[in-house]
């Protein structure tokens, strides 16, 4: 193991000072919980790439009892320093699997790629996993694919929605406001909802994912993909089911207000206040 870089010790010493003085009340002082939860178990539920810990840090999780904290962009990247230097190092956890298996897997029999994105091909409803290990730690990565109920990222929660008309709803809640909701449904098409068109909102915390069952050669081989990556599964493209824009839509777009059918249309929207 290469000598430690004298600037990211630093960052982690700071980081350390830093989470000290503001988290140890509910994360405990050697960030192994309390109040709060366990943040060198490598279970991170609120998402676990460095910009997610970063956002939960500086803006709080929605309600949760994790507040936002009025620190600097460089504060906040140091204290995500210091919490990566609690858990095991990338050699420990790297997968020794096979990645042009685990790719096959992953845009085959396993399924993956119904609902996970991989360098533009795939689905949308689940996370885009074109990063590596999709922006997590391979140690959460695993726990995600195995106890996927216990890993629901932001923006990947799932909802139902019951109209007024009797219609169910069923998806991941991309945003929410007083008095509007989205949601993009099971079958990827997004729904902007005025709250007062909906007669009841769940939110059950259980993931659309269903647990999977690998075997332990290939839940392996799917992290050794995700993690050190390689080339997506060749594909023609071929357009979605609901690529139906066409010109005599957009010209005659007054005609259903409801749908934002151009960057114009979202602009003009905003300004009346629709």
């Amino acid at each position: 193991m290469g000598a430690q870089d004298p600037a990211a010790g630093g960052d982690i010493a700071a980081g350390r000072n830093l989470f000290q003085r503001s988290c140890t009340a509910c994360h405990g002082g050697n960030a192994k919980g309390g109040r709060g939860p366990d943040l060198t178990s490598g279970q991170w539920r609120w998402g676990a790439s460095d910009a997610e810990i970063l956002r939960n840090i500086l803006t709080g999780i929605p309600n949760s009892e994790m507040p936002a904290f009025p620190l600097a962009a460089r504060e906040g990247k140091q204290i995500v320093a210091y919490l990566r230097s609690l858990g095991s190092t990338p050699s420990e956890e790297a997968s020794k699997g096979d990645p042009a298996a685990g790719r096959a897997l992953f845009f085959g029999p396993g399924g993956c790629s119904r609902c996970h994105m991989f360098r533009g091909q795939g689905g949308r409803l689940g996370p885009d996993l074109s990063l590596p290990a999709g922006g997590r730690r391979p140690v959460n990565l695993r726990q995600a694919i195995l106890h996927p109920d216990e890993s629901l990222r932001r923006n990947y929660e799932t909802i139902e929605v019951r109209l007024n008309n009797g219609q169910l709803l069923r998806g991941v809640k991309k945003n929410e406001d007083t008095f509007s909701i989205q949601m993009m449904d099971e079958k990827e098409q997004l729904h902007m909802l005025l709250k007062r068109d909906v007669k009841q909102i769940d939110r059950p915390r259980k993931s659309l994912m269903p647990a999977a069952q690998p075997t332990a050669v290939e839940l392996e081989n799917v992290l050794a993909f995700l993690t050190k990556g390689g080339p997506a599964a060749p594909a023609e493209w071929q357009p979605s089911a609901d690529f139906n824009l066409s010109f005599s839509r957009l010209r005659n777009a007054a005609s259903e207000p409801q749908n934002w059918l151009t960057y114009w249309e979202i602009i003009k929207a905003r300004t009346i206040g629709g």
